[in-house]
């Protein structure tokens, strides 16, 4: 309706009842018509831009549910810090700046990042558990991965691999490695794994000991199949 016009009228038919209180008198009708005219109504205009402001919203995409890490893990981080899966956005994030800590990265862009993003959140789903420690900025300062192995023997049982534990070595020393390790655990636990293993330094073993690992009596074997490399570079 145009603004300040004027409605129709509308009529309103009131039938109203006389009762007297003298028995001997007849009970008397009236019907009255009333034209009742609405005020005017002011309608403001609301301005249409022809060029509308577009707000695009990113929804993270974790790559596995984050109720798979134990409520006394998430809770038991220090202040500022919160633990939760890998998300696909993760790369401006710092997630391989942190990975660098621990080996050589190689040129990884974002799509390629986005590629195994992909292919672990698809053709290798249910495999591939990647936890990162984001801090009050933003920022992935920790992460490590859980590779899970399906074996026939132990009826049929699961292990889970824990890798690449890398902390950022501004964070060091807060007890975020401890806290990444026992964040893998649950999860490995969550998902059904009787035991998780890892490989570790001599000079590390000191530090799973203290996340409930022991060691087993066995030794680390490689075999490389690419030119020989440096510790740091080969991984």
């Amino acid at each position: 309706m145009p603004s300040g016009a004027r409605p129709k009228l509308h009529i309103v038919i009131l039938r109203i009842r006389v009762f007297s209180n003298k028995p001997s008198q007849k009970l008397q009708s009236q019907t009255h018509l009333h034209s009742i005219p609405f005020p005017p109504i002011s309608y403001p205009s609301l301005p249409i831009s022809k060029n509308p402001t577009i707000i695009t919203m990113t929804i993270p995409q974790p790559l596995f549910q984050p109720t798979l890490i134990s409520k006394e893990v998430t809770s038991s981080l220090p202040a500022d810090f919160t633990i939760r899966p890998l998300e696909r956005n993760d790369y401006a994030k710092g997630f391989l700046e942190c990975l660098k800590v621990l080996t050589h990265i190689g040129n990884v862009t974002e799509e390629k990042f986005h590629e195994r993003y992909d292919w672990m959140d698809t053709q290798a789903k249910g495999g591939y558990y990647v936890l990162v420690i984001e801090n009050e900025e933003e920022r992935i300062v920790g992460t490590g991965v859980l590779l899970v192995e399906r074996k026939f023997i132990h009826d049929l049982g699961t292990i889970g691999h824990i890798e690449e534990i890398s902390i950022t070595k501004e964070h060091q020393g807060k007890g975020l490695g401890q806290k990444m390790i026992n964040g893998l655990d649950s999860v490995a636990q969550a998902i059904g794994c009787y035991k998780t293993i890892l490989n570790c330094s001599v000079k590390n073993e000191g530090f799973y000991v203290k996340c409930g690992f022991k060691n087993g009596g066995g030794l680390e074997m490689s075999h490389y199949f690419e030119e020989p490399k440096s510790a740091y570079e080969s991984g």
